[in-house]
Formats: structure tokens, C-alpha cells, sequence
């Protein structure tokens, strides 16, 4: 989607001003790739084809063999269905045969924001299936990033190029299949979900709902005389054997006492797809696009599990203030409007290491804002279509990015020189394999 001309970019970006009201700090629609830049590295010490990770710009996702529907907040004037489209590990080599760990990022070049601000997009997962479980190598990663610094090198990355994933940001699998399909990030460091819980060991809680309360007393009771095949577990909290009044002792002088999460939103049981009935109920099982499946009957058919975002438009927003050290993490159906709270940030909760809690990362909220898509395994998802034809169906398609001042707070954001407003909109992209040459769609 176009800027209506190139005017109004620059009244875009001289309206930019500390004002009370919300107003829109930077907007990019990614229809075209002119006065783009691309900032390429690897990541991996993998040999794999770097032609493999890279990025579509102004791709008509409504055609064939696509079949998307608009994404939910066009503006007015834009092109109604042309977006973004990144990929990693994409089998469009002849000579690629094996993967690597890959990420792509994209950010505007020349910008950094601060202050109390909102960076919101919207987002398509599509992947190959059958569903619910997935085709081969189908678990691959969409989402954003803010804070994010295009110069910075990562420790766990080889070599000192940029990096894909820095600042602070959210991941999430298409189909479900990883063992962590929300991925909170502080720079490229996942914050596991159970890291976060405090206490980790929430005694007395027999039923695993995260507090000590009657429903753990109505197991006990219900269990009471049971001898257990091994000491200390089940119900058997003073690991005598065997369920009996020791352990209600024990369960009583923990009542009332609840574990919460220092990161994740309190409704969030896990950060996988499967069994979180809060993320369940608001991303409910969909199918493909009727396009792809009367294409490919045989591969995009079913129904994704419950709880995962393939298939159908979501908005992700983060909200920011940089003075309090705080950003809210939310993705909203678009069919819906049903809004999923996924985290809050905070200056003291981003770790180094995902098995400890001891080492904390110094993340900034201020600076550049990232739309990222990775593939964390060292696999390709297949290509479908009769005889080997490259038809690629796992990608993250991104539209409508913007940033906007908060009602009520401050943000600021760099103001190009005149030399540079040309480049408006523009982006870099980073990638952790040597990013191919960006495609840009044909019309």
C-alpha cells in the first residue's frame, strides 16, 4: 500500500511533535520496496544457501495461490490487499537441501521512539498442512519486536554482524507445534514461561491451578488412605507413602498462598498452544483459505488447533512507556475483536539465561521498532504442488505497521533530514542467515 503522495510523507513526518493527543509517529503500509535498504549477515556458522531467508514487498496476497483476505486496518487510499510477505528457510534454492536456524527482521531505517508511544501491525501466519498437526517443517515464528537496535550484536550470535532479535518482543508458532508457542523475547534470549513463575514449587497446590485453596482440600479428601508407588508424589506432600492427614498439615499451612508470573498475563497457564484454555477461547481452530485448499486438497485441509493464530488476521500491539519501563503485550483477532493480553515488560523481568533467573538483560524499550519472522530449526518446511513445484506456503505476511503517540503522555521520534525524507517508510532488512534480495511482487 502507497503513501497518497510524497507530500503528505512529509507532513507525516514534520507533524511529529510532543503533543497530549494520540497521533501517528510513523506509518508504513509496505506496498513498495523503493528507497529501501537491506543490511544482510549470518547469524549461523550453517552453510545453508543463503538465497533461502528473505522478503516480498507489495505482494497481492488476495491472488492465486494465496487467497487472503484484507488485512483489518487498511486505510483509506492504500492498496486493499498488498502487504509484506517474510519467509526463512524457504526452499526456492535447487542446491537447498537442509536448514539452519533463521530469522528475518525488518525495520524503518533513521527512526527510534521513545516516550509513552503504541507499535501496532497486522499479521497473517500461513503454513503447510495437513492440519491440525502440520506439514513437514510447518512450526515456524511471526511477530515484533521494540527497542530494537539494527546495530547491535548479540553475544550468543557468531561473528559481529546485526542481529535479528534484540530489544524486547513476541514470537508465535502458526500451527501450534512447538513446546513453546508464545515466545516473549528479551533480545534473543526466550523467556520460558516457567522461569517467570514465583514461586517455581507452589506447595500444597494439588491440582496445578496455580494457588493453595478448597479444590486442593477436595483432592486430599478424596484421596485420603491412598498409598502411592512412589514416595513424594501425586498427593503424598510429606512423601510418607501414603495420602493421609500429614499431608493435610502441610496443605494448610501453605492455604491461600498463589504463584504468579512476573511476565506473561496471569490468565496464561503455559506459553504453549495446547491447554491454555484463555488463549483457546479467543484463537479458536480455523481452516486455510478455500483458494489454497481447492488447489491443494490434500495439503491445506483441516482445522489448526485451538489457541494458535494460522490462518486468520490478528493485530499485535505493544504498549510502550519508556519512562515507567513498562510494555504491554496484546494480539487481537480481527474476525472478533476479542483482545488476548500476552505480558507486560518491565525493566527487572528479561533474563540472560532461560534456565536461571539470577542474570538479568538491561533492555531498553527506546529505539527502533522490528517486524521479525523466524524458523528455530535446522529443517525446511516442504513446498507443495505436483512434481516438486515450488509452491511455499509458510510465511509471515505483515501489513498496516504504525507508531503512534499515546493520549495523555509524551513520545518522540527522530525527524529525518530533508536529504533523507525520500527514504520514509523505509526499512533494513536483517536476517540470521544471509537474507536474499528482496523480491518484489509483479503486478
Amino acid at each position: 500500500m502507497k503513501l497518497a503522495s510524497f507530500a503528505s510523507a512529509i507532513l507525516l513526518v514534520l507533524s511529529v511533535s510532543q503533543v497530549a493527543n494520540a497521533q501517528v509517529l510513523f506509518r508504513s503500509n509496505m506496498e513498495s520496496d523503493a528507497a529501501f535498504g537491506q543490511n544482510n549477515l549470518i547469524r549461523s556458522s550453517s552453510t545453508a544457501d543463503p538465497l533461502n531467508n528473505g522478503a516480498t514487498f507489495g505482494l497481492d496476497y488476495s491472488a492465486s495461490p494465496y487467497f487472503i483476505p484484507e488485512a483489518p486496518n487498511t486505510q483509506p487510499g492504500d492498496a486493499p490487499t498488498t502487504g509484506l510477505m517474510l519467509e526463512a528457510n524457504a526452499n526456492y534454492s535447487p542446491n537447498f537441501d537442509f536448514g539452519a536456524a533463521n530469522a528475518i527482521s525488518v525495520y524503518p531505517l533513521g527512526q527510534s521512539f521513545s516516550g509513552n508511544f503504541s507499535f501496532q501491525f497486522d499479521l497473517w501466519m500461513n503454513t503447510v498442512g495437513p492440519f491440525p498437526a502440520g506439514g513437514g517443517g510447518s512450526t515456524e515464528y511471526a511477530g515484533g519486536f521494540i527497542g530494537y537496535d539494527p546495530n547491535n550484536d548479540n553475544d550468543n550470535d557468531v561473528g559481529t554482524d546485526p542481529v535479528a532479535l534484540d530489544g524486547a518482543g513476541l514470537l508465535v508458532s502458526g500451527e501450534g507445534g512447538g513446546s513453546r508457542d508464545w515466545q516473549m523475547y528479551g533480545d534473543d534470549e526466550q523467556q520460558w514461561y516457567t522461569t517467570h513463575n514465583f514461586p517455581l514449587t507452589l506447595t500444597g497446590d494439588l491440582n496445578g491451578d496455580r494457588k493453595v485453596d478448597l479444590g486442593d482440600y477436595t483432592l486430599w479428601r478424596d484421596n485420603l488412605g491412598t498409598v502411592v508407588e512412589t514416595a513424594g508424589t501425586g498427593f503424598d506432600l510429606d512423601s510418607s507413602g501414603v495420602v493421609d492427614a500429614g499431608d493435610y498439615d502441610i496443605w494448610k499451612e501453605n492455604f491461600g498462598n498463589t504463584q504468579v508470573n512476573d511476565l506473561y498475563y496471569e490468565e496464561l497457564s503455559t506459553d504453549n498452544a495446547d491447554t491454555n484454555t484463555y488463549l483457546e477461547e479467543i484463537f479458536p481452530g480455523v481452516s486455510p483459505p478455500a483458494g489454497q485448499t481447492n488447489l491443494f486438497p490434500d495439503k491445506q485441509t483441516g482445522t489448526t488447533k485451538d489457541g494458535t493464530l494460522a490462518f486468520r488476521w490478528v493485530t499485535f500491539e505493544f504498549t510502550v512507556d519508556t519512562d515507567a519501563g513498562t510494555a504491554l503485550v496484546e494480539v487481537t483477532d480481527a474476525d472478533t475483536g476479542v483482545t488476548a493480553q500476552i505480558g507486560t515488560f518491565t525493566y527487572d523481568n528479561t533474563y540472560v539465561n532461560q534456565d536461571s533467573i539470577t542474570e538479568k538483560i538491561v533492555t531498553d524499550f527506546s529505539g527502533n521498532v522490528a517486524l521479525t519472522y523466524m524458523d528455530p530449526f535446522n529443517s525446511i518446511a516442504e513446498t507443495v504442488g505436483p512434481n516438486g513445484s515450488l509452491v511455499y506456503y509458510s510465511f509471515g505476511l505483515f501489513d498496516n505497521m504504525v507508531v503512534t503517540q499515546l493520549s495523555g503522555g509524551l513520545a518522540s521520534a527522530n525527524v529525518p533530514e530533508p536529504a533523507s525524507v525520500l527514504v520514509l517508510g523505509g526499512f533494513s532488512l536483517l536476517g540470521l542467515a544471509v537474507v536474499r534480495k528482496a523480491r518484489q511482487a509483479k503486478s
